[in-house]
């Protein structure tokens, strides 16, 4: 991962999934940030859940964080919109 206003190196992740409860967690291995994606079925749609774990010496991230998964979880639901057409 190379994410923006972050060091220019690349970051390496653990990816770890479970389909048997619809979960997606990415880990860092640089700043141990963790990223839990949660689907569930609701009915005709999906409840997308995200999780994140900051390390508290990664505090002062939490804006940021918050702001990619905001705009993470609006990617998703316009691809998602998308493909149903």
């Amino acid at each position: 991962m190379y994410p923006e206003g972050w060091p220019d190196y690349p970051m390496p992740q653990r990816l770890q999934t479970s389909s048997a409860d619809g979960r997606v967690t990415i880990s860092c291995l640089v700043s141990d940030l963790e990223y839990r994606w949660q689907l569930t079925a609701d009915g005709e749609r999906t409840r997308v859940e995200v999780h994140v774990d900051i390390p508290e010496v990664e505090a002062h991230r939490l804006e940021v964080q918050t702001a990619a998964m905001s705009s993470a979880l609006a990617r998703l639901t316009r691809l998602a919109v998308s493909a149903s057409r």
